[in-house]
């Protein structure tokens, strides 16, 4: 685990955020509260994908270009248990939990 925080990206991890890995990160972003449309500009993607790595301590594995995601945090991303609760407007979510706003 200390090697997935503190670890530097490899250069074969790192991976253009665009096409596939876009619709993933878009989906995972939605589902774990970052973000609550998928219609956003590359600027407010970057902006949210910052905004989860900081949250998650992923600082080391933060890539300064613009559309680049690191292949590990991307797993991490992928395989974390969504949340109730949107961190952007700290409101609980509603569906099928049963939860309402």
């Amino acid at each position: 685990m200390q090697q997935l925080y503190f670890g530097k990206t490899d250069p074969e991890d790192v991976l253009e955020v665009r096409n596939y890995i876009k619709g993933g990160v878009l989906q995972h972003l939605t589902r774990l509260g970052y973000i609550s449309t998928q219609e956003l500009s590359d600027e407010e993607i970057h902006e949210a994908l910052t905004t989860y790595l900081h949250t998650e301590n992923f600082e080391a594995r933060e890539l300064l270009e613009h559309g680049k995601i690191d292949a590990k945090v991307y797993e991490f991303m992928k395989n974390q248990k969504g949340i109730l609760f949107s961190r952007k407007n700290r409101t609980l979510l509603g569906g099928a939990s049963g939860f309402s706003t």
